[in-house]
């Protein structure tokens, strides 16, 4: 987890003050990917931070997004996963703090986290709030 932590200073971005991280992670497994976002919620919760946190595995696809809850941001977890994952064939929806979803193809994440990081689309999104 410390590896992961170290990684999200390099991997956020801020928009309208809310923090946008968006990893890759290796493993498959979704019940690893949600349990790597809550532990990164809970650390943004405990600062007092808004964030919105998307975990994308290279192996299998299986995509991850959650938001804070203490201080949430005006963002739909569910509605953010959809539209990024859409783009590349993919789907995703859940609900508004925490939402899971998948690419076909897991070549693609790179694309997608490209994608999410980019400032014209996150301002859409987080300023809509989905």
């Amino acid at each position: 987890m410390r590896v992961l932590l170290q990684r999200v200073s390099r991997a956020a971005v801020t928009v309208d003050g809310t923090r946008v991280v968006l990893l890759e992670v290796k493993t498959p497994e979704p019940e690893a990917l949600r349990r790597y976002a809550d532990q990164l919620r809970a650390a943004f919760d405990a600062r007092g931070e808004p964030a919105v946190i998307v975990l994308a595995s290279t192996s299998s696809g299986r995509l991850v997004a959650s938001r804070t809850r203490a201080h949430p941001p005006a963002v739909d977890a569910g509605a953010f996963l959809r539209s990024l994952a859409a783009a590349f064939g993919g789907s995703g929806g859940g609900r508004a703090d925490l939402a899971q979803g998948g690419l076909r193809d897991p070549g693609r994440v790179r694309e997608l986290l490209e994608r999410g990081r980019d400032r014209a689309f996150l301002a859409a999104h987080l300023s809509k709030g989905t």
